[in-house]
Order: structure tokens, then sequence, then C-alpha cells
């Protein structure tokens, strides 16, 4: 029992070691307005301070635990705000972030993003209070939520915070940058491909879009210059959405595209106008863009056009991440969705390039063989028919014509090798072409004698010829006594005969 108790209490202090090890060394307490230093607190969420209407105080306790003293990192007081700030530790003055003033003309604007250190020599045992002033003069215009947070934390790095919250944003911008570059030179190659003009527009606008949301990442910027930010992110996020509403209805409904695109753009002309928020004015131009996919790709796929369901799809999964994340949506889902998007576009359109390619060789493969066969035909003396299609030309050996069959004023001469050429000539003037291998047997068919192998009877009466590849030619009643006459019959039964088949029908 004795080593059980000793083994509970050493196990007990294994853990209160971990739980203080785990403790963090900073703790901060809520956040507090003030009328002035100390007087009239109380709690407040940073949504509700409104340095743009005056000067504003916020003050917060921060516990630093004595066992992690001497900190090994120094303290960082974190400020995002559309404000100028003064910041106190224990009431000394540590640092400044522009100037703050009782107006414009006193006021230098703070940068959105900045980062002040805590002396060490200020930070003490247990409560410490952190305090700062904020004043907001330079707004160009009216926002929503000027001061977005306040934090207190170790220095990590010496860059600026938000990379890596933005970081998912950025693996998109290869691929926003490559599917831009291959759009835009399809489209400079080819002036009439609507599709590739829009897809570009929006690669672009997209591209333009992440670098601005990135941007307080990378660039110390004056806060009144975050207006500017969040007013190009909606303005781009709502000229995007007019493009990619422009490739999707061109590809998906070309006869409704205008009115497609018009309604859209005038949806997010809406957007931007009646929300008060950026981000909502944004989100709302998005969602403007998805419905133009999703109502184009209905009329797609009720017209059986190719990826109209993909589409709707995209646009459906794109409005519910929309939704169920909010502002957080233009950060990354986003970003990432349209370079999928534009990704996928790209593969496609390399894999049409390469089905194009095959099938260009295998043409150039089967004029080839054509030409060959020809060169063959006339070196044994074979009779070379021209077959006329306007302005258009093919020549073939007679022996490789199979029948022709009258279409009118026209004749559609069928091949051995399966082509079937429109000719512009009446069945009497294109017999004049053949020898005597050719035979009328119909009044809209004339076929080559020498691929016939038999002669059958109708179901229902009257009779037919069945050629070497298993067509079937009719014979019209009153030409049966010229295939008499030409020997067809005979030959038939000749054949059939030879093949160990039975021997043509009896002609009445």
């Amino acid at each position: 029992m004795g080593a059980y108790d000793s083994a509970m209490r050493l196990a007990i202090a294994l853990l209160a070691l971990l739980l203080i090890a785990a403790a963090p060394p900073l703790a901060s307490g809520p956040v507090l307005s003030c009328a002035a230093p100390g007087r009239d607190c109380t709690p407040t969420d940073f949504a509700d301070l409104r340095p743009d209407r005056g000067e504003v105080w916020i003050e917060q306790d921060i516990q630093v635990d004595p066992r992690a003293l001497p900190l090994e990192r120094t303290p960082m007081v974190w400020i995002t705000a559309m404000a100028s700030a003064e910041i106190f530790w224990n009431g000394r003055l540590i640092g400044l972030n522009g100037r703050p003033a009782a107006d414009a003309a006193g006021e230098r604007p703070g940068r959105f993003v900045a980062a002040i250190p805590v002396p060490p020599s200020l930070v003490r045992a247990g409560a410490n209070r952190l305090q700062v002033r904020m004043t907001s003069h330079h707004l160009w215009l009216p926002v929503q939520q000027p001061v977005h947070f306040v934090a207190v934390s170790l220095y990590e790095t010496p860059r600026l915070p938000g990379i890596a919250y933005y970081l998912p944003a950025l693996l998109t911008l290869g691929a926003l940058l490559a599917s831009g570059l291959y759009f835009g030179a399809a489209a400079m190659t080819d002036r009439a491909d609507r599709l590739a003009r829009w897809a570009a527009a929006a690669s672009a606008l997209a591209t333009a879009q992440l670098g601005a949301e990135v941007a307080r990442a990378f660039i110390p910027y004056p806060y009144p210059w975050h207006l500017v930010r969040v007013a190009a992110i909606a303005l781009l996020a709502a000229a995007t959405a007019v493009a990619a509403s422009g490739y999707a209805a061109h590809r998906f409904a070309p006869n409704r595209a205008k009115a497609l695109v018009l309604v859209t753009a005038a949806a997010a002309v809406a957007a931007l106008l009646f929300p008060r928020a950026y981000d909502l004015k944004a989100l709302a131009a998005v969602m403007a863009g998805l419905g133009a996919i999703l109502v184009a790709g209905f009329w797609g796929w009720r017209s059986g056009r190719v990826g109209a369901r993909a589409a709707m799809a995209g646009a459906v999964l794109l409005a519910a991440l929309l939704i169920r994340l909010e502002a957080s949506f233009l950060d990354g889902a986003y970003y990432v969705g349209i370079a999928a998007t534009l990704a996928a576009l790209v593969a496609e359109q390399v894999l049409a390039f390469r089905r194009a390619r095959t099938e260009r060789d295998g043409a150039a493969a089967r004029a080839a063989a054509l030409t060959s066969r020809l060169a063959e035909a006339q070196a044994a003396g074979e009779n070379i028919v021209e077959l006329r299609s306007g302005a258009r030309t093919d020549r073939a050996p007679e022996h490789d014509i199979l029948y022709v069959r009258a279409a009118d004023d026209y004749c559609e001469a069928v091949l051995a090798d399966g082509r079937r050429l429109l000719v512009t000539q009446n069945l009497t003037r294109m017999l004049d072409q053949f020898s005597d291998r050719f035979l009328r047997v119909h009044k809209s068919y004339a076929v080559n004698r020498v691929h016939v192998t038999r002669v059958a009877s109708r179901p229902g009466g009257g009779q037919e010829l069945q050629l070497a590849d298993g067509r079937v030619v009719p014979v019209g009643r009153r030409y049966r006594d010229s295939l008499r006459l030409a020997g067809m019959v005979a030959a038939a039964a000749s054949k059939t005969t030879s093949r160990g088949r039975a021997g043509p029908d009896a002609l009445p």
C-alpha cells in the first residue's frame, strides 16, 4: 500500500509540473472602455469602439506568471485598427503608432497593423496594466468596425502578422497567374475566342483581388489606406463575378449571354452600394456571380452542354462555403475555388488540344493513304473518278466506290473506306463518268457490280443486292431484267456458291 501511495504522489507531482510548464506566461483580462485613464471603465467589445467619433481609451490587465520571469522573449502589443494610438504599460508610454490628437490637423495616421515591444524592465509579476489611447480623424468614409483587435503576446518573428493566416490563399497565387497567362495568350492568339477572354479577365481580376487581400501582411500602410484596400477588394470581387458570369453565360447559354451578364453586373453594383460593411459588399457581389453561374449551368444542362452539371455543382459548393464561413470565406476558400476552377478549365483545354491533334494526325494519315491508293490505281490503269462538291473536288478509283445514291439534284457516293461524299451532280450525269462496272438498279441507286455478293428477296416482296461489306442496296422492279442482262445474278450466284453459301433467290 505504501508503494502505491508513493507512486500516486509522484504521478500527481509530475502532473502539477506539466500543468505549470503548460501554463501560459501571459494571460489577458477583459477589455475595458474608459472615459479617461483609469476612470469610468466598463467591459466592451472591439466592435463597439468608435475612435472615429472621438478619443477612445481602452485598458486591459495582463497577468504575468511569476514563474516565467524573467521572460525569454519580449512581450509585444499587437494592434490592428484604423486608428492612431499611444500605448502605455503600467503608466509608462512605450510606443506610438502614428500620433493621436484631438483633431485631424494634429493627428498623424498610424499603420493599420502595428507591433509595439514592451521593455522587459517594465514587466512585473502578477497584474500589469495596458492602456491604449486611439483616435481616427483621417477616415475618408464611415466604417462599421474601426478597431479589429488589440492583443499582447510574446515576440516570435520579425514579420508582419497575417502571413500564416493568408497562407492557403497565397498557395493559389501560382495557379491564378498561370491560368491568367494561359487564357490571356489564347485570347490574343484568337480574338474571336470569347471564352478565353472572359476566363483571362476572371484570372487577372482574382489575382489582383488576392493581392489586395494579403497586402496587409506585407505592406505597413497607414490606416486611411485600409479603406482603399477593402474598397478595392469589394470592387474586384464584383468585377470577377461579372467576368465569371460572362464565361458561364457564353459557354452554357450563348443565346442569353448578354442578358445574363447585364443582370449580374446590375446585381454586383447593388452589392457595392447597399451593404454598409465592406466584407458584406464583397460577399454579396460573389454571391451574385455564383447565382449567374448556377442559372447559366441550369440552361446548359437542359440543352445538353458539356460541363454544365459541374458548373452548377461548383457554384452550389462555393455558395454553401460562403454561407458557412461568412467573412473568412474571402481569405481562403474563395481563391482556392477560383484557382481550382481555372485549373480545371486549363486541363480541359489541354485535353481538347490533344484530341484535336490526334484527329489531325489521323486525317493526315488517311490523306497519305488515299494519295498512295490513287497512285497505285493510276499505275494499274484504273478509272479515276472526280467527285465535285462546290469548290471541293475529291478523286477516287472507280473500284473503291461501292454505290451511288441519288438525293434530288445531288448524289452521295459511298466508298469502301467508309467515306460518304456529296456530289453536286444528278445520278444520270454521275453515271457518265463510270465504266460498265456500274449498273443502275433503282431510280435512286447505281451499284458497282464487283462488290455485289448476293441477290436476295426483300421482306414484303422485291429484291435487294448485298455487298461484300454487308451493305444492302434495293432493286427496283423495272431494273430486274437489267440484272439478268448484265449477268449480275449469275455472278452473285458464283460468288456465294464459292463461299459455301446458298445461291441467290430466283428472279420472278
